[in-house]
């Protein structure tokens, strides 16, 4: 099987029938949210993910405030949320989803900030 990538991301005002977005939609007027990165195994550790988020940030940059997405905190995902904290995100808050059974923490990356190495 060839290795494969990709990043579902939307913009505000898009219809989009999910919480953590319109948990997004309800504080921020600009931002570019990240609902989903996807590398197939053979491709990971290569830093795809690093390059597909920096790729965000570049297109991002002079066209929204910040980009946004969840990390998973029931059930917990640790390297997920070091990645992300490694690419400058910064939990801005917490919120259950599926009737409780699941909990993420929401974060954000302020694109004022300079692009990380």
């Amino acid at each position: 099987m060839a290795a494969c990538w990709g990043v579902l991301s939307i913009l505000p005002g898009t219809p989009y029938a999910s919480d953590n977005y319109r948990w997004f939609l309800e504080r921020y007027e600009s931002f570019l949210y990240v609902d989903r990165i996807v590398v197939s195994p053979e491709a990971r550790g290569q830093g795809i993910g690093r390059q597909l988020y920096l790729d965000l940030v570049s297109w991002g940059r002079g066209r929204v405030s910040r980009v946004t997405c969840e990390v998973n905190r029931r059930p917990s995902n640790p390297g997920s949320v070091l990645f992300h904290e490694r690419m400058g995100f910064v939990v801005v808050g917490v919120h259950e989803t599926g009737n409780g059974s699941k909990e993420v923490q929401l974060m954000s990356r302020e694109l004022s900030c300079g692009v990380v190495p």
